[in-house]
């Protein structure tokens, strides 16, 4: 059976078309939901840590991020608190968040030893 070359372009262009939807949309909302990340933060992990490490670094970029989500969010610093809700995209949240520990870290605090 002979092939003729747009038979061959198709079997070359559709594969290609089909890996770059499901490696740029569905992947990212698939896992975002997974881990409770937002598609974006997902999709920009694994352009920085693609630039960095390369085809790795493009690999193990969610379980790295699925991983520090988790450590900021228990960890008791109100920053990392901010940071771990501007990783699921709940900006709201991250603006209040970054209200309260603002004023908790600037709020004046009585030293042991000074006179009151």
């Amino acid at each position: 059976v002979a092939l003729d070359l747009h038979d061959c372009m198709m079997a070359f262009v559709l594969p290609t078309i089909m890996q770059a939807a499901i490696g740029n949309t569905l992947y990212p909302v698939l896992m975002g939901r997974t881990m409770l990340l937002h598609p974006v933060t997902i999709l920009v992990g694994m352009s920085m840590f693609g630039t960095i490490w390369s085809i790795p670094g493009m690999i193990l970029s969610v379980p790295v991020l699925g991983v520090l989500k988790s450590v900021l969010q228990v960890t008791d610093h109100p920053y990392a608190q901010v940071c771990s809700f501007v990783l699921q995209g709940n900006v709201s949240k991250a603006a209040e968040s970054w209200e309260t520990a603002r004023k908790r870290l600037t709020a004046p605090t009585l030293s042991r030893g000074a006179p009151r």
